[in-house]
């Protein structure tokens, strides 16, 4: 699984990736399964304030977004990041994808718990 490739056999070994999640236990859980995968983290972000500076000044391979987080939702950031050509998944508690704007409910997704290969296959298909 994630630790097995770190040498760069899963596609993913020096991407970095952009993780906004505001439940710290959560984030810290998806930064060690990401960093595993041999990827450079930056996060987790727990704000939205936070998550669209960031999007706006740090060029990433791909977002991973918690939809909700402190002071509203990361939409703003995915929409940020797929102006500019980036993969966004996002993460949720929520069984459906009531807090995306239309554009993006095909986007994809991943439900809490993240199970750490399904976490991986979608960096994988995301980033190509």
């Amino acid at each position: 699984m994630a630790g097995n490739t770190p040498s760069g056999g899963n596609g993913l070994f020096g991407r970095k990736i952009l993780l906004v999640e505001d439940n710290f236990m959560v984030g810290m859980s998806l930064r060690k399964t990401i960093e595993e995968l041999g990827c450079t983290v930056v996060g987790p972000i727990a704000s939205v304030r936070e998550a669209e500076r960031l999007a706006s000044e740090t060029d990433v391979d791909a977002c991973v977004l918690d939809i909700n987080i402190i002071g509203g939702t990361s939409v703003g950031v995915a929409e940020r990041m797929g102006a500019k050509g980036t993969p966004v998944i996002f993460v949720t508690g929520y069984g459906s994808p009531r807090a995306l704007p239309e554009a993006m409910v095909n986007m994809p997704r991943l439900n809490k718990p993240v199970d750490e290969r399904g976490l991986e296959e979608a960096l994988r298909r995301a980033i190509g």
